[in-house]
């Protein structure tokens, strides 16, 4: 390469073509590009806060009455709304600190979570799956960390393997099935809701920006900012009403106050 301006010219060619920038399908099934207005979706969001916080509150009392779901599957929806509450929050929040990096891993972790969303509300059977794999990622946990203390020492360390044995037992014992599997990740959930493709490429995007990369420690990222944040509240919004539409089919006097996403 003669000269870092040359690097200038194609980041300030990339930057040029994707900044401020959505991908829309058109009526005409083309895709074409759409400025970023944030100011709507900001708007959106501080509603939002308020939504999340009035169903909370809507379905707790209206489970309490009608007992219509298992209690696991009333705190899991119960920790979808706060987790996706507090990634909103994260959005807003490192969307006026100019954290590109920061956004990007709040829309990763927002798009998964839609995932599964989505793949819980396909049937109890999924929700299930998805409930179970808490039990092996605490399996892979305690193992990796056995495995990296044994590297380091020559030996298993004791309490670990006591735990990894009373783990083991527990879940002989409470019928948890297919335990030494393999938990499902994320794409193969989107896959199975025919959301593989959406999935993959903003998956591939927010890493480029989310990881200390060529792209990100030479070039930056704030061009895309509006772009991050606008696509962070659509998930949140996608995610919220996901979850209101599942708890209303048991739950119908579940709603929200005034305003709209």
């Amino acid at each position: 390469m003669k000269s870092p301006a040359v690097l200038n010219r194609i980041a300030g060619r990339f930057l040029a073509g994707v900044q401020c920038a959505e991908v829309r399908v058109a009526t005409n099934n083309f895709m074409q590009p759409q400025i970023t207005n944030s100011q709507p979706a900001l708007d959106s969001l501080h509603v939002l806060y308020r939504q999340f916080a009035d169903v909370r509150n809507a379905f707790e009392k209206a489970h309490n009455e009608s007992k219509v779901w298992p209690e696991w599957r009333e705190k899991q929806v119960l920790n979808f709304l706060s987790v996706v509450d507090t990634y909103s929050h994260d959005l807003e929040e490192r969307y006026v600190a100019k954290r590109a990096d920061s956004l990007a891993t709040t829309l990763r972790n927002l798009v998964e979570i839609s995932i599964w969303i989505q793949y819980c509300g396909a049937s109890e059977e999924k929700a299930k799956v998805f409930l179970y794999d808490c039990v092996r990622d605490m399996r892979e946990l305690v193992e990796a960390l056995q495995k990296a203390y044994q590297s380091e020492n020559g030996s298993p360390e004791p309490g670990l393997q006591e735990v990894i044995d009373d783990i083991r037992t527990m879940a002989s014992r409470e019928g948890i099935p297919d335990y030494d599997d393999k938990y499902i990740q994320v794409r193969d959930a989107a896959r199975e809701i025919g959301r593989a493709s959406v999935f993959n490429s903003t998956y591939k995007v927010c890493s480029k920006l989310a990881h200390p990369a060529s792209l990100m420690l030479n070039v930056g990222a704030e061009g895309l900012l509006d772009a991050l944040f606008v696509s962070g509240q659509k998930l949140c919004v996608l995610s919220f009403n996901g979850l209101l539409t599942q708890i209303q089919k048991s739950y119908p006097t579940v709603t929200y106050g005034e305003g709209e996403t």
